[in-house]
């Protein structure tokens, strides 16, 4: 650990913590990641897509208006563990669970990109079954399979590299082609972000902790279908295969329900020429749901 920031250096005991914690049979925390403070009790709760971290919605966090409360959950290394048929069920239940341990779920707007978007959805359903609260739902360009072959690791490998590639903002055709043409199963995570033109100042182990998560998230979303419908309100935005998102989605999402298209493709949501269309649908589904769970109290 020499050499590493103090920032990193708590972190990285933090998720030491975890793990003995994990391997010791105790359940894992899914800690309440605090955001950015605004007056509540209403908030917008962002969820982790694959990657684990939170640091992808910053630009989001950062545009919001200064009245809304926003925590977030990124990954637990203990839910890799979980048997992986029923992962994202049982991670949706764990991480409501924390969640009712700091304020109302019903009061608050789940929200997430990818991965993120599909527990956020999750758990809305699994809390409106147990309590008949709804919270509102804003699913950043995400869809759930239920029905596709798992990848292969080779394959896993590359999606990694190519997701921290997009995510640090290196996206060009040689970029594309030059993870097309390296071998994934022979090449280190290091060589294959270093084909990707990314450098990261993380030890080794930090970077196959950070890819566990990347393939136990992954493989849980290959095999997601939502168990039963979900009567809240749920907002979509989507910029790629739009018209078959709305579609599935529609298949589960039997209340209010509004879907946006914008333009580019599932890593520029966040970029200016997006983000005030993410922006105003946020805003939107924050004042619906302060004004629903208002007027029914």
């Amino acid at each position: 650990m020499q050499g590493m920031s103090a920032d990193r250096r708590a972190l990285f005991a933090q998720l030491q913590a975890r793990r003995a914690r994990a391997a010791a049979g105790a359940g894992p925390d899914h800690l309440v990641i605090p955001l950015r403070q605004g007056p509540g009790p209403d908030r917008l709760v962002l969820l982790h897509p694959s990657g684990g971290a939170l640091f992808c919605y910053a630009p989001l966090v950062r545009a919001l208006r200064p009245d809304i409360d926003v925590i977030g959950f990124a990954a637990d290394p203990a839910d890799r563990g979980l048997p992986l048929p029923r992962r994202i069920e049982v991670v949706a239940g764990r991480t409501l669970a924390a969640l009712a341990r700091v304020t109302d779920p019903a009061r608050c707007v789940l929200a997430g990109w990818s991965h993120g978007g599909v527990l956020a959805f999750e758990m809305a359903r699994q809390h409106a079954a147990a309590t008949g609260g709804l919270p509102g739902v804003v699913l950043l360009d995400c869809t759930y399979f239920g029905d596709v072959d798992l990848d292969d690791d080779a394959t896993l490998r590359r999606n990694f590299a190519y997701d921290f590639a997009r995510l640090a903002g290196r996206d060009s055709p040689q970029v594309r082609a030059a993870l097309q043409a390296v071998d994934p199963a022979s090449a280190s995570l290091r060589d294959l972000l270093g084909t990707a033109q990314v450098t990261v100042e993380l030890t080794d182990a930090e970077l196959a902790d950070k890819y566990e998560t990347f393939q136990s998230c992954s493989r849980a979303l290959a095999l997601f279908r939502p168990p039963a419908s979900y009567a809240g309100r749920v907002r979509l935005i989507a910029a790629e295969q739009v018209d078959l998102v709305v579609a599935r989605w529609r298949k589960f999402a039997t209340g209010p329900f509004t879907s946006v298209r914008v333009p580019g493709d599932h890593y520029s949501l966040f970029v200016p020429a997006t983000l005030p269309t993410l922006i105003a649908e946020i805003h939107a589904a924050v004042d619906e749901q302060a004004a629903a769970v208002g007027g029914s109290s």
